[in-house]
């Protein structure tokens, strides 16, 4: 604190302190001088590094008392980074509007944080005696619904001085997404002598390049937003590399201005060991820094010509590697390290002379030395969750949150199943009940105080040890997702998330992972999340000490973007991929990590396609003989074998494709199984098809899990076979008859069907015409189901 008692500003980092001087001086240059050249900064620095903070504390201690007439316009990348800004804004008493598309208009909002005060309270009351000024207020309190972002601005503005908000119709700060930011700045332009011109506005662009390479519409907005920056920019990024290095377009239109980038080199990330999972053996296989290069002169090729990149890769070292290269011959245990643990930095800086100098000598014998053996994944669950922490919380990242999360749950032990959740839920709204009426009848008779009336976890469902939730939020979720809460998973998307799967997440981000005795305290209720693209950047958890990228989005993903997730890991812990392809992607880019090779799995579905025809052709009884003989590669298991044969078998309902043998044409239909002449005959040969291969497919497709990726299949087969193009109801007829086979075969179970309906009708607005062919059967299931349950009851 200073003197008398008053508090002092933040200690400022460097490149803080850095960039708040050279924006000062640039905003009083401009003040007197209309002409000054505009003022573009990089400032770089990696996740975690606080740049929420950076902004706020520039508005508080910079702008707000030197410059009160700018406006901080901070531009997002998601709603869940809008969200949190926005609420750190209202933690510091920043005066904040904020601004998002809605549709193809934009939506600004004042919030409530700023509207309330005891002398607003005061002089609306005495406006609202007036009529006339009363009309005025009441319409100023309606909703100002979605407009163009100059009609929302100068409507922000009337109401926030009608309504004496704070700021009077000024906002300090705009928190806005990167269309609206792109609006606005044109907005801007337009309006050159408004409270939002060219000249009074700072533009802070946090992560800017997020999405540019994955989503088109993002990389037009972005340009949107460099050819229109007002007179003063940040770009705030934890990978954007200096302006030199970046393409001609982020200059905008290329005119002269002030270009600067302020680095925080990132030597102090937590550690983050690397692993590949290998999903069908559940066993893990570690990969050093040196393990991620194909040889030496790739690896020079990035230490020497990547800054940055080479400095983030040094948090891949273990302690024990950093020893080996600090050539402490006396000791390589991690003591050493930990030694020096509280300065990483130096540490690490330290390192850099001894990595850029390794010889392809040197290079190889460390290679070899620090290769992994695979050792068994810390969970005894099936697939993905097979990688799930036992010590702390596991973010996974995936392109379908919801869909996976349900697949992840259905992996775990342990929790309950469907139909001990619809017991509990019976049970609890029976218990709910007696309580009420027992509160009525003593409430009656006077026996007791109001307050003491209830029934203690009457009215609750209880999941799992810790987690007991309402039946009112219970009965606003299905019970896949109340079996998923139960296994302790839960997911996030950027739009649709059950507002108790929604609150369950957001309780598991702010866990702090505590320690007593020396033994970490009990994992949170929900600790695996499942996330989409959109939570990618800007979702904190300090209590997260593994990640996990999907395949389904992690090949699609830029270096950034990799980086972006990599850096969710606050503390020193885990990252997991599933094909060492994506963690070269993700560590060296996709530029280094070249295309990827043809899989064992592609390999082994073509091999098993062969075998199934040539046992079609055999006149043996025993068509399981080569398929079980077959030996399955390292990494494939019993369930590739079956998805092929019924892949196979399935392919040959329909007519032949190109490229097909003479031989093999004889198998195929000669039309599409939709022509209701044809179907008959179909069914009747794929009948004793599928029971000749029964051993082999019901070995595979035992898991719900592997049933389920079946009826995946089924459904894309049917769609790219352009199955309902002859007749509607003719592929219905096909399915139907299809999916009653295999379950009366028992290759797909009743879970599997319904919980593929189930997430197809959660993740589509509209059903294709497989998923309407497949309703008929789901309905028979379930009144199946009711009948069983009702018999249940009964007895």
């Amino acid at each position: 604190k200073k003197k008398g008692g008053k508090p002092a500003p933040p200690r400022r980092y460097k490149h803080q302190e850095e960039l708040m001087q050279l924006v000062s001086k640039h905003l009083t240059d401009v003040e007197a001088n209309s002409k000054t050249l505009p003022l573009q900064v990089i400032l770089a620095t990696p996740t975690g590094s606080g740049k929420t903070f950076t902004a706020v504390m520039m508005h508080l201690y910079l702008l707000k008392k030197e410059h009160p007439n700018a406006v901080l316009l901070y531009s997002v990348p998601t709603k869940q980074v809008l969200k949190r800004v926005g609420q750190e804004c209202e933690a510091h008493g920043v005066i904040y509007w904020t601004a998002a598309r809605d549709g193809d208009m934009h939506q600004v909002r004042r919030p409530y944080s700023i509207r309330f005060s005891a002398k607003r309270r005061r002089e609306q009351a005495q406006m609202l005696a007036n009529p006339e000024k009363a009309a005025k207020i009441m319409e100023a309190k309606k909703s100002a619904g979605s407009s163009s972002m100059e009609d929302q601005m100068f409507k922000a503005q009337h109401n926030g001085k009608l309504l004496q908000d704070q700021g009077l119709g000024k906002p300090d700060v705009i928190v806005a997404d990167v269309y609206s930011t792109a609006a606005l700045l044109e907005a801007s332009r337009a309006n050159e002598s408004s409270f939002f011109g060219p000249s009074s506005l700072v533009l802070y662009f946090d992560e800017p390049n997020m999405g540019i390479k994955l989503e088109p519409a993002v990389s037009v907005v972005v340009h949107r937003i460099m050819l229109n920056t007002p007179a003063t920019s940040i770009l705030a990024s934890a990978t954007m590399p200096n302006w030199d290095s970046l393409p001609a377009w982020w200059k905008g239109e290329g005119k002269p201005a002030i270009r600067t980038t302020i680095p925080l080199e990132p030597y102090d990330l937590p550690m983050c060991k690397l692993n590949v999972l290998d999903e069908k053996t559940k066993k893990m296989t570690p990969v050093s820094l040196l393990g991620l290069f194909k040889n030496h002169a790739e690896y020079v090729r990035v230490m020497k010509q990547q800054g940055m990149r080479r400095i983030i890769m040094l948090r891949y070292l273990t302690p024990t590697q950093a020893n080996t290269l600090l050539d402490n011959a006396k000791d390589t245990s991690a003591r050493d390290w930990m030694a020096l643990y509280g300065d990483v930095r130096t540490l690490r800086q330290s390192l850099e002379p001894t990595l850029l100098s390794l010889s392809p000598d040197r290079f190889e014998q460390l290679q070899k030395e620090w290769r992994g053996k695979e050792v068994p994944a810390p969970s005894s669950a099936e697939g993905i969750a097979a990688a799930i922490s036992t010590t702390g919380v596991t973010m996974i990242a995936t392109l379908n949150a919801r869909q996976t999360a349900l697949a992840i749950a259905s992996c775990i032990k342990g929790g309950v199943d469907v139909h001990e959740i619809r017991r509990r839920q019976r049970e609890a709204e029976k218990t709910a009940k007696a309580a009420d009426k027992e509160a009525a009848r003593k409430k009656d008779e006077d026996s007791m105080p109001e307050q003491d009336m209830g029934s203690g976890k009457a009215g609750y469902l209880d999941l799992r040890t810790g987690l007991s939730v309402s039946l009112e939020d219970a009965q606003e979720c299905d019970d896949e997702t109340l079996v998923m809460l139960s296994k302790g998973v839960g997911y996030t998307l950027a739009s649709g998330t059950e507002p108790l799967v929604k609150k369950l997440y957001m309780q598991a981000l702010l866990h702090v992972p505590d320690h007593v005795g020396g033994k970490a305290r009990a994992l949170p209720p929900i600790h695996v999340l499942v996330v989409d693209y959109s939570s990618i950047y800007g979702t904190d958890c300090p209590a997260v000490d593994t990640i996990i990228m999907d395949e389904s989005l992690g090949r699609h993903l830029s270096w950034e973007d990799h980086q972006q997730f990599l850096g969710r890991l606050r503390r020193d812990g885990t990252a997991v991929f599933l094909s060492k392809h994506t963690m070269r992607l993700a560590t060296l880019g996709r530029e280094l990590a070249g295309p990827e090779e043809e899989s064992e799995e592609v390999r082994l579905a073509r091999t098993v396609r062969t075998l199934t025809l040539k046992a079609l052709a055999d006149a043996s009884e025993d068509k399981c003989a080569s398929l079980q003989a077959l030996e399955i590669p390292q990494g494939c298991l019993p369930a590739d074998v079956a998805h092929g044969v019924l892949r196979t078998l399935m392919e040959l309902t329909f007519p032949a494709h190109a490229g097909c043998t003479s031989t093999e044409v004889g198998f195929y239909s000669e039309g599409l199984p939709s022509d209701s002449k044809l179907l008959p005959g179909i069914i009747k040969n794929l009948k004793p098809r599928l029971t000749s291969f029964l051993p082999v497919l019901k070995k595979g497709l035992k898991s719900g899990r592997e049933q389920y990726k079946a009826m995946q299949g089924l459904h894309m087969m049917c769609i790219g076979r352009d199955l309902f193009e002859g007749s509607t109801s003719g592929g219905a007829r096909y399915v139907g008859a299809v999916l009653h086979l295999l379950y009366e075969l028992e290759v797909l179970g009743e879970p599997a069907i319904l919980t593929w309906a189930n997430e197809y009708e959660k993740g589509n607005d509209e059903p294709d015409k497989f998923a309407l062919a497949v309703a008929p059967f789901v309905t028979w299931l379930n009144e199946a189901e009711s009948e069983e349950e009702s018999d249940d009851d009964e007895e």
